[in-house]
């Protein structure tokens, strides 16, 4: 068994229900926090004192709340590692209960899921960034249509949309009339030979008279 928890990608812990005192501490927390079970075990409030300020009363009410009321948990939150950095825990507790159904110890796995977390922040700001200029986008853009579409095409609409050419003082290109438009969206003329923009059909009638 100490083989099976010694090899777990993760610390395995065990602590005292009516104390909220860690009992049991895997080897696991050399790799993931830099610190040994020793060092873990010998400081009553080594745990909470490492949580991050921002998680630390969440998680310690969720602890005491399990410890008490034998609730089983599973949260995410940041922990200081001994080199200073933060790492990200995800931890799985539960409840063992004495043959009166009394709480009596809380077991639980904790995983380091900071390359996750990273990623999923990274994520969520470039999505907040992409709203902050279409936002901006002196047009509407229909965000459903371009998710459907591959990268090259949802490119293709947006420079279609503003020719990046010609940028205007605010940042962004002047929209571009698409072909059989007018500028205000009416019915407009064809392209010309040249490719040189648009005209009018009636511009160009050869007098028959």
């Amino acid at each position: 068994m100490r083989s099976l928890i010694a090899d777990l990608d993760g610390i395995v812990w065990e602590a005292d229900a009516r104390t909220m005192l860690f009992t049991f501490v895997s080897g696991g927390s050399i790799r993931i926090l830099g610190y040994t079970p020793q060092e873990w075990l010998a400081e009553p409030t080594f745990w909470a004192d490492r949580i991050h300020p921002d998680d630390r009363e969440r998680m310690i009410a969720q602890f005491v709340r399990a410890a008490t009321a034998g609730w089983s948990f599973d949260a995410e939150y940041r922990v200081r590692a001994k080199d200073g950095s933060v790492v990200w825990l995800r931890d799985v507790g539960h409840v063992v209960r004495d043959a009166e159904g009394r709480p009596t110890l809380l077991r639980g796995l904790m995983v380091d899921v900071t390359k996750q977390r990273l990623v999923e922040d990274d994520r969520r700001s470039a999505e907040e960034r992409f709203r902050a200029v279409v936002e901006r986008l002196p047009a509407i853009v229909y965000l459903e249509a371009i998710e459907e579409m591959s990268d090259a095409v949802a490119h293709a609409v947006l420079t279609y949309a503003f020719d990046t050419s010609s940028v205007t003082g605010d940042g962004f290109g002047k929209p571009v009339t698409p072909p059989g438009k007018s500028a205000d969206g009416a019915p407009g003329g064809e392209m010309d030979d040249s490719g040189g923009g648009l005209h009018a059909d009636h511009d160009h009638e050869e007098d028959t008279m």
